[in-house]
């Protein structure tokens, strides 16, 4: 019986975890829809030029996981590298991301 338990659990923090990526994608999708029709805004362009600025290695990892929806171990096997390596990479990147985006903010 404590299996199933856990099995449940497992699967219910699966299932909450789509549908928090297809409202992601939803919410996405508007905004995509909305910058197309009206340009894109200043805090569009602010994460695009941060995103540019990763290292390559890093803006495909991120991508990945961002744009098109992978986790960080499915990501790790597009990129042929370990899940340790991917979250270091993907904390290193968040780390960047946050120190460019706060810098271009002043």
């Amino acid at each position: 019986m404590w299996m199933f338990g856990i099995a449940r659990r497992v699967l219910a923090t699966h299932r909450r975890s789509g549908r928090r990526r297809a409202a992601l994608a939803d919410r996405l999708r508007e905004t995509l829809a909305v910058e197309a029709a009206t340009g894109p805004t200043d805090e569009v362009v602010r994460v695009r030029a941060a995103v540019r600025a990763l290292p390559e290695r890093d803006r495909e990892l991120v991508g990945l996981v961002h744009w098109e929806g992978f986790t960080l171990s499915e990501a790790a096997r597009v990129l042929g590298i370990r899940a340790g390596t991917a979250r270091m990479r993907y904390a290193r990147a968040r780390e960047r991301l946050v120190a460019e985006l706060l810098s271009s903010e002043r």
